[in-house]
């Protein structure tokens, strides 16, 4: 069975087993600035059995496992840079819950260039119509000819 059937299949008897009385999704006692650190990753850390929640939320075994990670790295003395680094490196830049480089600039920016051109094209198709005046007819060759009466 590869990887990502058992991480899938640790997600979904995480998910649907019986929640424990004590959470795991509450962090040791940590400094405030580690606390901090800890807050921000697993916030926009997916888990990697089903990719659809952050870890910070996530109960499943391999949610607790990213969990554990973090709290590894971050008392190690990692910043939230290498920690990113770090987890993509071992699960895949699907973990993140946002594209970066590249990617990520141009999902973020795609909606407003399209919004962009929209407008532009709007703005000149408005300017055409305002130049010309606006016509109702399709023809200015003068009024229809008569037609026969016997159709």
């Amino acid at each position: 069975m590869g990887k990502s059937a058992v991480l899938f299949l640790w997600c979904v008897l995480g998910v649907t087993g019986p929640l424990s009385a004590q959470s795991n999704l509450v962090p040791p006692p940590m400094p405030a600035a580690q606390a901090e650190i800890y807050a921000r990753v697993t916030s926009r850390v997916l888990a990697p059995c089903c990719w659809s929640q952050p870890v910070q939320i996530h109960q499943s075994v391999a949610a607790e496992k990213v969990r554990a990670e973090v709290l590894a790295f971050i008392r190690q003395g990692y910043d939230d840079r290498e920690i990113f680094d770090s987890l993509a490196a071992e699960y895949g830049e699907s973990i993140l819950g946002e594209p970066r480089g590249m990617r990520g600039t141009v999902a973020y920016m795609t909606p407003f260039v399209i919004l962009g051109l929209s407008l532009a094209g709007l703005w000149i198709a408005l300017l055409r119509i305002s130049r010309r005046g606006l016509q109702l007819s399709f023809y200015d060759e003068g009024p229809l000819p008569d037609l026969p009466d016997e159709l």
